[in-house]
């Protein structure tokens, strides 16, 4: 992955050493001229994203070339929807669009709101920029400087692709590059760099003060003191007790000695007696840093082999990411797990926290990692074809345990109370699944009311989840949609590509040899374009791009795709994503990634509408990401 960390020094010396070619001056003057007159306009994206508002007119500049009755994602009119990469954006909204609510919608995609308005620097101008064209000429031709940026400049003299895949080093770009326009906007007064004093301030969300909340253990109260092995002053001192130290009180004696249980830091436990007066209750804040926590959850997620978007999605749906306990105080933190369920989980040789973590909501994201990985078998187990759980099945696993998962899903019972799929149970066990999360579970409600509760938990925890990653790491969060000009290093997207260009679909009489031909390499053997071919197209793709850099069994069965290259914790330009099923007797379906943001992924993959073409999937339906 290209990183912004690794270019900035490099961005810098081209922007200090930058200068406009003489002979390209009025050119460059001329765009920054119409682009200041557009300043209103731009503000109000701006406002809306906080990108700096002469950086969403060197976009329109060279996307659009000004025009306002196209997509700032890549020109396409306004009348629709687009079709070139990106294509179906903006997802939501009529089939038409107004100018500004496209524009928010190219530069959200990007997440370029996640930026800030104190963060662009002229190093992060440049990346966002590079990014947003592609970095095909770095990756493919690396001694031209994309045109992109630096077209009309110094650093700029030949070099261009002049077709899909088609590069001539002889070409010269008749593009104006952004920074010599940027160029031009500073030299002119226009523009201060790292002064955004004229962006709106974001109004902070509106958040609950953080207040403390008692764990039912106890500390030191200010000093330490020493363990008695009876409950006297003068009795044999079994341990030092550190204030750092909790302590659960085991049962109440004679006034003022209570037994209690000592958790020292090597995580052993010590059973003795204590003063109450000694004693005071341990309280941890109600509130903690989300970035902190995203970032906990990005270092967990990599060491577990799970999903970071998923650990925040999941902590938010479950309790708005708060330090709470339950009402009854059996269940804590932001994951809401109880005591018997961190020991079950919980190794402190490998999450280094004992007990005493359980409080920590830093912790608790090893733990829920751990958790989730696990859980995610059992409801492997229990889910056809042996799949990967959405998101939703693992909510609804975590709630009622994977042996019920069949009953809620069936979709005979999804017009039928959760009591009465849970009927089986012990009608105790069914009272205290209502009674844990009441807010979720009210009286009579219905599996299907259920299933769509959990759906909007999980859509908003996405997004927060998108949000948060993408303040601590802009470029994992967010894919960029890569141009032809970035595919030389995914072999099969070139394959891919062709493919899309031919238009191909099936044919309503007879078959389209174009997608028997898919089915010929495969385990499957030719067969008519009306058996699914998503797996077939995918396999094609590859086979014939002979770019696989490990063994790959050539499957035309989408779930057995899971089980070919290396696992991905999220996506990635040209992997592999595997989906759950999305009609009735499918093993899922399987597609190339081309672009994502944090709630979408876009596929490019066959047997997407009976055809060939690059469509938007929630990204809660993937079950994996493999490169082969």
């Amino acid at each position: 992955m290209i990183k912004f960390v690794d270019l900035a020094a490099e961005y810098k010396s081209l922007w200090d050493t930058a200068a406009i070619r003489p002979e390209r001056l009025k050119e460059v003057k001329a765009v920054a001229k119409t682009l200041r007159g557009l300043k209103p306009t731009y503000d109000e994206v701006s406002a809306a994203t906080t990108v700096p508002w002469f950086i969403v007119g060197l976009i329109h500049s060279l996307e659009a070339t000004f025009d306002m009755e196209a997509h700032l994602h890549n020109g396409d009119p306004l009348t629709a929807r687009t079709v070139q990469v990106p294509s179906g954006r903006p997802k939501n909204g009529s089939p038409t669009f107004s100018w500004a609510a496209s524009a928010i919608d190219a530069l959200t995609m990007h997440g370029m709101q996640n930026i800030g308005k104190d963060g662009w620097s002229i190093e992060r101008i440049s990346f966002e920029l590079e990014r947003y064209n592609g970095f095909g000429y770095r990756r493919n031709h690396p001694t031209v400087k994309s045109p992109y940026l630096w077209s009309c400049t110094n650093h700029y003299t030949s070099g261009k692709y002049v077709g899909d895949h088609k590069f001539s080093m002889t070409a010269v770009s008749a593009q104006v590059g952004a920074m010599a326009v940027l160029k031009q906007l500073v030299a002119d007064g226009v523009v201060k760099l790292g002064v955004q004093a004229d962006l709106p301030a974001p109004k902070p969300p509106e958040r609950p003060p953080a207040v403390p909340v008692p764990t039912g253990l106890f500390l030191a109260d200010k000093q330490p003191f020493g363990l008695r092995a009876e409950p006297k002053d003068d009795a044999e001192r079994l341990l030092r007790v550190e204030t750092d130290m909790a302590v659960r009180k085991l049962e109440q004696l004679d006034a003022p000695w209570w037994k209690v249980e000592v958790m020292a830091p090597d995580t052993s436990t010590h059973v003795g007696f204590a003063r109450q007066d000694w004693l005071t209750p341990q309280t941890v804040l109600s509130r903690f840093v989300p970035e902190e926590f995203a970032q906990a959850c990005l270092d967990v997620a990599a060491r577990y082999g799970t999903n970071a978007h998923l650990l925040i999605a999941l902590a938010d749906a479950e309790t708005a990411l708060t330090n709470n306990a339950s009402p009854n105080g059996l269940y804590f933190g932001p994951y809401a797990i109880s005591e018997s369920e961190w020991k079950a989980v919980n190794v402190p040789a490998e999450t280094g926290f004992g007990d005493e973590g359980r409080f920590d909501p830093l912790a608790r994201a090893a733990i829920a990692a751990r958790f989730i990985v696990q859980l995610t078998q059992e409801a492997r187990e229990k889910l056809p074809d042996r799949r990967l759980p959405s998101a939703e099945e693992l909510c609804l696993a975590r709630i009622f345990g994977s042996e019920v998962l069949p009953a809620l899903l069936a979709d005979a019972n999804q017009t039928r109370t959760v009591r009465e799929v849970l009927a089986p149970m012990s009608a105790a066990d069914i009272d205290a699944i209502f009674a844990r999360r009441p807010g979720l579970l009210t009286t009579g409600i219905t599996v299907k009311d259920l299933r769509a509760a959990i759906d909007a938990r999980l859509s908003t925890g996405f997004e927060d989840a998108a949000g948060l990653i993408g303040k601590v790491d802009p470029d994992l969060s967010f894919g960029p949609p890569e141009t032809a000009d970035d595919v030389s290093d995914v072999p099969w997207m070139v394959k891919a590509k062709e493919e899309l260009a031919k238009k191909i679909h099936e044919f309503e009489n007879g078959s389209n040899p174009e997608i028997e031909k898919y089915f010929v390499d495969t385990t499957l053997g030719r067969q008519p374009d009306d058996v699914s071919w998503c797996a077939a197209f995918v396999s094609w793709c590859i086979k014939e791009s002979n770019g696989a850099r490990s063994p790959v069994t050539f499957s035309a069965r989408a779930a057995d795709w899971l089980k070919n290259g290396k696992g991905l914790e999220g996506p990635q330009y040209g992997a592999v994503a595997v989906t759950r099923p999305l009609a009735r007797g499918a093993s899922g379906h399987v597609g190339f990634v081309i672009a994502w943001d944090g709630t979408h992924v876009t596929l490019l993959g066959g047997n997407q509408g009976n055809a060939v073409c690059a469509r938007n999937f929630p990204i809660d339906v993937v079950r994996g990401w493999r490169m082969v």
